[in-house]
């Protein structure tokens, strides 16, 4: 496997994770997304947009500063919660 094949499937194993955390956020409840404050929406809404942009961040894929949401307390119906400050495992 050439560096670059190395550096791809790191690439895309960081992505993996990272689009895994986007989707259990995306598949929320809309009417429990309804019920919250929007201070608790935009805390949500701000954790995403660092999901995003994790490879914009100069380190990635090796040296990633995974975003953490600190809002206690939040589940949803039908979905699996996020907990406080949760980060997926990196492999690099």
């Amino acid at each position: 496997m050439t560096d670059d094949e190395l550096y791809q499937n790191v690439c895309n194993d960081v992505r993996t994770n990272r689009n895994g955390l986007l989707s259990r956020l995306d598949n929320m409840n809309p009417i429990a997304w309804e019920s919250l404050t929007d201070e608790v929406k935009n805390s949500w809404k701000d954790y995403r947009q660092e999901l995003l942009d994790i490879p914009q961040q100069a380190g990635f894929p090796h040296s990633i500063v995974w975003p953490t949401i600190t809002t206690v307390g939040f589940e949803w119906a039908g979905s699996q919660p996020i907990a406080d400050n949760e980060t997926p495992p990196t492999e690099a």
